[in-house]
């Protein structure tokens, strides 16, 4: 039913989607009910296109293809919760393999999945979206694999997705290619979700992470800009509170982050802006002052050039969502 107790029926035959879960055992209750539950209310929603949900954990004696049987699946969602510390059962390799190679079925990774979807074969020149807390790991162990610092990439025939909570994003964008907008919507509001986070959004990574233990005094620079939004420090004040010379801070930022301290600072207020700008009801000016930018024009025109896209817009989008 949608949010005023109503189903959404159209006179058409009934589309049934058949999805595999396949996880390592053991699997979380959260990490399966990010999952499960928004196919189940969006069979609620509308009975005309259905997700048919089977979970399979990883188990030699029981194969996924006798679990699936021959109708195969249109999705399967490869789901770790931490990077395997065990290659895909082969016979069950075998099975989703083929089922990829002869049918129209795709792929959503989950989380620690990707290291089994680098095992199906699938990686391409396309990123995937990766985990900061084993990326090192994963780049180090697929060295052509470009990655993605996003919380989920989609693609054609893959979606991945650093799991955790963006789990709930990336289950809401494939429904989507199935459903309406008007259903996704009544599926956020029953999961008590204000918006769908887009692929575009990145994950936050930890100032401790970028430059590690051995440069402290980055980590001091990047958790400065973080506090320091609304009344931006300069380039020269960050250095001298970090007790290093400007031309030494540009360094440590072109080798960690490959760009300079303005630029990144000015990244960090845009991202809090757009952030407001979606999440929020408070002005466009409101926000471009709480953020560091002097005027609206001023504000206008930064986030533009950093987003193609103007303030007002931004938020026009969101409210057409």
């Amino acid at each position: 039913m949608g949010a005023h107790g109503k189903k959404y029926d159209w006179m058409v035959a009934v589309k049934t989607n058949r999805v595999v879960i396949y996880s390592q055992r053991p699997c979380s209750s959260l990490a399966l009910g990010m999952i499960i539950e928004p196919f189940a209310h969006s069979n609620r929603l509308n009975e005309q296109c259905q997700f048919e949900v089977i979970h399979h954990q990883q188990n030699e004696a029981v194969t996924l293809e006798s679990v699936v049987g021959e109708s195969g699946f249109d999705w399967i969602i490869l789901l770790a919760e931490y990077a395997p510390n065990t290659e895909l059962f082969r016979p069950d390799l075998t099975f989703i393999k083929h089922q990829l190679k002869y049918t129209n079925a795709k792929v959503l990774a989950l989380d620690g999945g990707v290291y089994w979807l680098a095992a199906i074969g699938l990686m391409s020149d396309s990123p995937v979206a990766v985990h900061w807390h084993y990326s090192e790991d994963f780049q180090q162990s697929f060295p052509q694999q470009p990655i993605s610092t996003q919380l989920f990439h989609d693609g054609p025939n893959c979606i991945t997705c650093v799991g955790k909570l963006a789990t709930l994003d990336a289950v809401l964008c494939l429904i989507s290619r199935y459903q309406s907008t008007e259903i996704i919507r009544d599926i956020c509001d029953y999961l008590c979700i204000d918006r769908i986070r887009s692929q575009e959004e990145k994950q936050r990574l930890p100032s401790s992470l970028i430059g590690g233990v051995n440069q402290p005094r980055l980590t001091m620079a990047l958790e400065l800009m973080e506090q320091n939004i609304e009344e931006p420090l300069s380039t020269d004040d960050i250095a001298d509170l970090v007790h290093i010379s400007r031309r030494q801070l540009e360094r440590l930022f072109k080798q960690y982050l490959n760009t300079m301290p303005a630029k990144h600072y000015l990244g960090l207020r845009l991202e809090r802006a757009k952030k407001l700008l979606l999440t929020t009801n408070t002005s466009i000016v409101q926000i471009g002052l709480s953020c560091g930018f002097s005027s609206g024009p001023h504000f206008s025109s930064s986030y533009k050039a950093f987003y193609q896209i103007t303030p007002r817009e931004e938020r026009s989008r969101k409210l057409n969502r």
